[in-house]
């Protein structure tokens, strides 16, 4: 019996965390780049590597003809999310002091599931 697409999702959202998580200490704590801007860049990071393994496997759509309007789509999503992340990094951080990574933690958090509602719901629906 094969994971369920919520389980594959989890699997999904774990690799595309490691390459955002990553992202963001190396510019955090290598560039110096500033929180949210390293939250965007994090962001994108593991938005490149979650396509490819929710076309591929989790949701199995590898038709090629419905590529463009996917990645429309999914670019879509991954913007609101993105923004909502920033927003709630830049609010817990610089307006009620937390920390950079409890921030981005609870960020990605509820990122997370606005982008599972997403995905699941609009972008690669059957």
């Amino acid at each position: 019996m094969s994971p369920s697409v919520t389980a594959k999702y989890v699997v999904n959202s774990l690799a595309a965390t490691t390459a955002d998580f990553l992202t963001f200490y190396m510019l955090v704590n290598g560039v110096l780049c500033e929180a949210v801007t390293a939250t965007m860049l994090g962001n994108i990071a593991g938005a490149l590597v979650s396509f490819g393994i929710l076309q591929r496997w989790v949701f199995r759509d590898a038709s090629t003809e419905r590529l463009s309007w996917l990645l429309s789509k999914f670019a879509a999503g991954v913007a609101i999310c993105i923004v909502s992340n920033m927003l709630l990094v830049g609010l817990l951080h610089h307006f009620l002091g937390w920390a950079p990574w409890p921030s981005r933690i609870v960020a990605a958090v509820s990122a997370w599931i606005l982008g599972y509602w997403i995905n699941h719901k609009l972008v690669f629906r059957r």
